[in-house]
Order: C-alpha cells, then structure tokens, then sequence
C-alpha cells in the first residue's frame, strides 16, 4: 500500500531495511482475503510486518502491535476458508510466518501473548527472526517444517513453506541498514535472495512423521481441493521452481457476514439460497415449488468434528423438513437417528480420507484414528 511507504523510510534505523515488499505476492493475496470481511479496520497487511512504532498507525481497532500480524492472518485465512480459496488460505499461513521488522539488525522480534487465533493452524508455529538475531537458524528452520505440515493440512503444497523464508544475515555492527534485503515486488524471488531454511526433502520427511497430527478448522462438511501426489523424500529435492500464487479457484463471496473460526457466510437473499461450505453448498428451492422433496434444512450442521488429515473433512449432517438427517448429499444416506447419521458422516469421511492418503502415497492409519475420535465426539454409531 503506497502510503505506507513514507512511514518506513522515516522509521529507518540500525536495523535491515524494510521487507515488506520482498514476498508481495503474499501480502497482496492476504489483502484481497483481508478486505472481503476487514473487521478489524486494519488499512493494509503491510503493517503487520512492520516494527511496533510503525505498525500503531495501521492498526484499525488491533490494540497489541506485536499481534496484529497474527489477527491478519487469522480473520485472512477464515475468509479464505468461507469463499474456499485455496491459494488465499497457503498466503495467508505463510503471510504468517514471515519476518517482522524490529528496531536493529539482529533483534527478535516478539511473539504475540494477548490474541489466539481462531484458526487452529496458526497456534502452531511463529514469524520467522531476523536471520542475525540469536538462535535464527534453528527457530525458522522450525517455523518452515511445521508451516509446512499446516499448508498439507488444508490441501496445499508443503514445499511452498519455504517461500516464506528470508534474507541473509545482516552484519548487526555495520551502519548500513538495508543488510541484505530489498523492497522491490517480490525481490527476495526475482533476485535469488531467498535463503531456503530446509531442504523439500526434510519437509516431506517431517510432513510423513507428522501426518497423523495434522489437522485444519476449515469447518465442518467440506473437503478441501487437494494438489497432486505428493512423493516422499524425493531424489531431486534440493532445487524448485515456483510460480505466483493464482486466484483461479477464489470465489466470490456476497455482502454479508463472515464470522471467524466457523468460516460462515451469511448469503445474500435472492430467489434462490444458496449456502455455504459448512452446508455442503446444498441449494435449496423456495417452498412454493411442486416438488415433494423433504427440504433440507440449511441452518444447522450437526457434524462438529472439524479435523481433516490430508484436507478430507466429514460430511454435513442436516435435517429435513420431515425430521429426516442427512450425512451428505447423497440420498442414501438418510437416518431417522442422529447418532447414526453422524457416524455414517465420520465413516464417509475415513473412506475418503483413505482414497486420498493412498492417491497421494501418504499414510492411511490416520484416517482411522481419525474415524475413531470423529466418532467419540461426535456421539456417532
């Protein structure tokens, strides 16, 4: 955003230069997710990258600058979630994970302790360190396998962790601020500045070990699109090539509300309802019509298990207007019994999941396991 220019160049110190530019197809994207529900008025994602004293005059109603990446982040990925924009979703984890500026070369910068994320996500790793400041090396290394492991979790390509990386250490003695960053479009990728803090093959070793844990709150009833099939350790894992983010899979979300952690949107009232994710996108004719047709009932999702190894979440469960519950779309599958429609919408899940894990050459024990604390929660049989 261009008026914040000014404030970064007068906010100059012993310290790197400013690199809010430097992943700007990031922050663009988080922009674009931020500004379909900006309920914290914030004026643009690039004030959570910026130091403390600088970052105040962006704020909207955020009161803890040292959080005001992470709220970003959070109510970002929640629209995302709610318009089932993939690349919004992988922008905004890795919009997360990125190096806030601080006061000098070589200063941590401070992890956020008065806002948690409703977005389960984002509770497991931080922002990236000033690659001069104590312990850099070993923290980011962390930050990308585990970001890493979050991007899998809701359908996205792990390797792309890495984009989130930073520059060269800096020589904290020396007077020359900019270090070794820029502030050009995407300038840490066109200049080869990115220093990559693991190789792909340790991010598909750690996603392997780690993929019975990995779970998303995209919410209830939904699947998320998944890339291709992801090898293990590959041979030529060292090098990649990486390309834009797109927005070819963003939807357009109608004026409303999207409230944080449920990723529901309130539609707009036409002829026709259409609902959300968290309904399965099932559309629902106004009564009048000739059909005899129990209508499903859109307002309540009774399936509230929300982990998804490998992005396969459990189908909805809804209810007609018979009393009927559904587990899904398919018309098959319709109980007079909530508990069983809720354990036939675990059981479609774990089946799914199983399709999945083995397409993608992952794991399919997690899917069990999953299936049996879908199951436990939910009171299904």
């Amino acid at each position: 955003m261009k008026p914040v220019l000014p404030l970064l160049l007068a906010a100059l110190s012993r310290r790197e230069m400013p690199q809010e530019l430097s992943h700007d197809r990031y922050v663009r994207s988080v922009k674009e997710m931020l500004d379909l529900n900006n309920t914290i008025s914030c004026a643009d994602p690039t004030f959570g990258l910026l130091a403390n004293n600088q970052a105040i005059a962006g704020m909207g109603t955020v009161t803890d600058p040292n959080c005001l990446q992470l709220t970003i982040a959070d109510i970002a990925l929640t629209n995302a979630k709610a318009t089932r924009n993939t690349s919004g979703m992988v922008a905004s984890l890795i919009y997360r994970a990125l190096e806030r500026n601080t006061a000098a070369v070589g200063v941590v910068s401070e992890k956020c302790t008065s806002y948690t994320p409703r977005n389960s996500e984002l509770l497991a790793f931080q922002q990236h360190q000033d690659p001069a400041s104590p312990g850099a090396e070993a923290n980011n290394k962390a930050v990308v396998l585990e970001l890493a492991r979050q991007i899998l979790g809701i359908g996205g390509d792990p390797t792309d962790a890495l984009k989130s990386g930073t520059f060269q250490p800096g020589d904290p003695n020396s007077s020359d601020p900019t270090g070794n960053s820029c502030d050009t479009a995407d300038c840490i990728f066109s200049n080869d500045a990115l220093v990559n803090d693991a190789s792909e093959a340790e991010i598909y070793d750690y996603v392997a070990k780690c993929a019975a844990t990995v779970t998303s709150t995209i919410g209830p009833g939904e699947s998320v699109p998944t890339g291709g099939s992801i090898p293990v350790n590959p041979s030529n894992s060292q090098t990649r090539t990486s390309n834009t983010p797109t927005n070819s899979d963003r939807f357009t979300t109608t004026s409303g509300s999207i409230s944080l952690g449920t990723a529901s949107v309130q539609p707009t009232q036409t002829t026709q309802t259409t609902t959300t994710r968290q309904q399965q996108q099932q559309t629902t004719t106004p009564t009048s019509t000739t059909t005899s047709t129990p209508a499903i009932s859109t307002t309540t999702n009774y399936q509230t298990f929300s982990q998804a190894y490998l992005g396969v979440f459990a189908p909805a469960v809804t209810q007609d207007s018979n009393g009927m519950y559904h587990a899904g779309t398919d018309p098959n599958n319709v109980f007079n019994n909530l508990k069983a429609a809720l354990g036939r919408s675990c059981d479609i899940q774990k089946n799914d999941c199983a399709n999945t894990a083995n397409s993608q050459k992952q794991p399919v024990g997690p899917c069990d396991t999953q299936n049996t604390q879908c199951k436990a929660e939910t009171g299904g049989s």
